[in-house]
């Protein structure tokens, strides 16, 4: 399951964290910054880090430090996805 945090910095400029779900545990595999130039509709990714990525498509080399209200907001978000209910309600 994938978890995305998306943070719009101002009008200009947003930051995405993405993180995928293994064994209830959500790990850190992607960081985007994207800016769309004034007067302009289209956002252009500036940095990338992508753990999947291959090596030249990274503009960032290392892992990004993550803040911890990213973390919490990912786990805030992750903890919205789990249902919880009965047999007879996730059979039908």
């Amino acid at each position: 399951m994938k978890v995305e945090i998306t943070k719009e910095v101002n009008a200009h400029l947003r930051q995405t964290w993405r993180f995928n779900l293994f064994d209830l545990n959500v790990v850190f595999v992607g960081y985007i910054v994207e800016e769309k130039p004034p007067r302009k509709r289209k956002w252009i990714i500036t940095e990338k880090w992508d753990k999947y990525g291959r090596r030249y498509e990274n503009t960032i080399r290392e892992e990004p430090k993550l803040q911890e209200h990213i973390k919490m907001d990912a786990l805030k978000k992750a903890q919205s996805m789990v249902k919880v209910m009965t047999w007879s309600e996730w059979k039908n």
